[in-house]
């Protein structure tokens, strides 16, 4: 029998097309998602790859955004990375990874992941692993396995977080103090006691803060910055990062203003106009959800 595409559980369905006569020749995938998709039918010594690394990496990337492979009897389940926006074909080979075996190709279109501004379609980013939610009183928006009240003292608000935290996510108004300084972004500050109080992390007290959590989180930690612009302070962000240790996730622009489920996040997505951080790099979100499995967190298809 011929080698067919057959939709794996785990994709859904909405986002599948088919033809009259049933044969499964699309996939419609949010950028920064892994996606598995089946082969029924497939003879030994099979792998496959994509036509098109830029959108979809082949079986020749040497990191974790690599088409991946595994068999259970004669169905071969191909994992592959949506890393940008565009198109690509996903397809079976044997020896010459630029044919696809029996002339079968999975057309792969990968869209942007990005909810329309105020609505509430924002993607949601399940977190694994010990998460951490520090909430500001007015800004109470995460949940996680541990909830942290903000001290009256900015500089001791990571001394209750747990050893070995894989998730510090905190949930915070961000803003200048002064209206007068709208115009200058390293004013931008956190404001982890709410907007009527004097207790905020900003460019001078940044590097003592987060410092606490170095050697004391996971060693692929991410701290994520629920507070709306504080991304565009990118000096602050930095200085957090490099202090941590940890990567840093922060948005540019607004945050929808609701509660999420619990441990959810919702700041990759580019409504907000998110900005990562490994220390003084600034790096792509695709860079990171690569490594999502190794960060324990799943970004949906």
């Amino acid at each position: 029998m011929p080698m067919k595409f057959v939709r794996n559980p785990s994709f859904p369905a909405s986002k599948c097309f088919s033809t009259e006569g049933g044969y499964f020749w699309k996939m419609v995938v949010r950028e920064w998602a892994f996606v598995e998709l089946d082969i029924e039918q497939t003879p030994a010594g099979m792998n496959a790859t994509s036509n098109n690394p830029t959108v979809v990496p082949g079986i020749y990337d040497t990191d974790e955004k690599q088409v991946k492979t595994s068999m259970t009897g004669d169905k071969m389940t191909v994992r592959f990375f949506a890393r940008s926006t565009g198109f690509s074909y996903v397809y079976p080979f044997k020896s010459d990874h630029f044919t696809a075996e029996e002339g079968i190709r999975m057309q792969v279109e990968v869209v942007p992941r990005k909810a329309a501004a105020g609505k509430l379609d924002v993607s949601l980013t399940k977190l694994g692993g010990l998460t951490v939610a520090i909430n500001a009183p007015d800004a109470a928006v995460y949940e996680m396995d541990v909830n942290l009240a903000v001290p009256a003292n900015a500089e001791s608000i990571f001394d209750a977080v747990p050893q070995g935290a894989d998730h510090v996510v905190i949930g915070s108004h961000a803003g200048v103090e002064n209206p007068t300084q709208n115009r200058d972004v390293t004013k931008i500050c956190l404001w982890v006691g709410g907007k009527s109080s004097s207790t905020q992390i900003d460019m001078t007290n940044a590097t003592k803060v987060f410092q606490k959590l170095r050697g004391k989180v996971s060693p692929n930690c991410i701290v994520w910055m629920g507070g709306c612009n504080i991304g565009a302070n990118l000096e602050f962000c930095k200085l957090a990062s490099l202090a941590s240790g940890c990567p840093v996730v922060a948005p540019e622009l607004d945050l929808v203003a609701t509660k999420y489920p619990k441990g959810f996040i919702d700041m990759l997505d580019r409504v907000a106009m998110m900005k990562v951080f490994r220390g003084t790099t600034l790096i792509l979100p695709s860079e990171l959800c690569a490594n999502q499995e190794r960060h324990k967190f799943v970004v949906p298809a």
